[in-house]
């Protein structure tokens, strides 16, 4: 399965991964049915946030084998987003 579009008058073909976009689409519905389920049925406690933990750990875990999670420049990402700029004129 593909998906085309077109940029002026050439139709490029877009290649995406799509094995990994529903393993991670999976979770995501999995964590949100089982804890819908767990909540009707009144499990709370550790044992709901073992299970949240779990799904979280799973998603981490397949975006950082597709490498789209985390890669070398997230943590300068992350650190560039909360860095304080000194010096900046506001105007």
């Amino acid at each position: 399965m593909e998906i085309r579009y077109f940029v002026g008058q050439k139709l490029c073909r877009i290649g995406y991964e799509w094995k990994t976009i529903l393993a991670l689409f999976a979770i995501i519905v999995g964590a949100a049915v089982s804890i819908l389920i767990l909540g009707s049925i009144k499990v709370y406690g550790l044992t709901l946030y073992a299970i949240k933990l779990v799904f979280i750990l799973l998603f981490i875990s397949i975006g950082m084998k597709a490498a789209i999670i985390i890669t070398r420049r997230s943590p300068e990402k992350v650190f560039n987003a909360f860095s304080i700029k000194r010096g900046c004129k506001y105007v």
